[in-house]
């Protein structure tokens, strides 16, 4: 093994560790993922959801749903929400970003502490596809750990694609913690204000 690295060389490694991370990128983005066929109407092309425009720390991250359009993805920080790394905020402390009290706010922390996205509008949307906070480079993909429904109704999935064990969630604006099987395994978000949880796949 030594012999083939040694021949190969530092320069061909580079090459294929490239390669590979550019592979991995692409099938990322090109949504591959099991299909629910009676989502389709909702779901949200993964290939066209746009990235955050800044790499600087993000702690509030703002998602609205568009039915069939890609969703749109803004960073909602503010003096307040900015300054909290850890510990949370209050999510009637953040309207003035642009996200509204009666949005679903998810946590990366239980007890609505920690790094929050808040969803609006109605429609699926996968979280490897939300960028996470900290780094841009990362996602939301298994992060979830608490909740706050506000107005918005709908289902969390433990896989891509609306797919996997469902979590449902109703109007009501208390924080509710995930269950042991659940917690950091929620994959993608369906929400659905006027049919709810009935109106996203099974």
């Amino acid at each position: 093994m030594r012999r083939a690295i040694h021949r190969f060389g530092l320069t061909g490694l580079f090459v294929v560790a490239t390669a590979c991370a550019l592979t991995t990128a692409l099938v990322g983005l090109s949504g591959i993922r099991p299909q629910v066929a009676h989502a389709a109407a909702i779901r949200a092309h993964a290939a066209a959801v746009p990235k955050l425009a800044s790499d600087n720390p993000c702690h509030t991250t703002k998602v609205v749903l568009n039915g069939n359009n890609p969703p749109s993805i803004s960073c909602a920080d503010s003096a307040d929400s900015t300054a909290a790394t850890s510990g949370g905020v209050n999510p009637a402390k953040v309207t003035v970003t642009g996200c509204n009290t009666g949005d679903l706010f998810v946590y990366d922390g239980y007890n609505h502490s920690g790094d929050k996205v808040c969803f609006s509008g109605d429609g699926s949307v996968d979280l490897t596809n939300i960028p996470w906070g900290l780094c841009c480079s990362q996602n939301w993909n298994d992060r979830a750990e608490s909740y706050t429904a506000g107005t918005q109704s709908g289902k969390f999935y433990t896989d891509t694609g609306d797919a996997g064990t469902h979590w449902i969630f109703y109007p009501d604006y208390n924080t509710y913690n995930f269950n042991a099987q659940f917690t950091n395994q929620a994959s993608s978000i369906c929400i659905n204000v006027a049919a709810g949880p009935n109106g996203c796949p099974n």
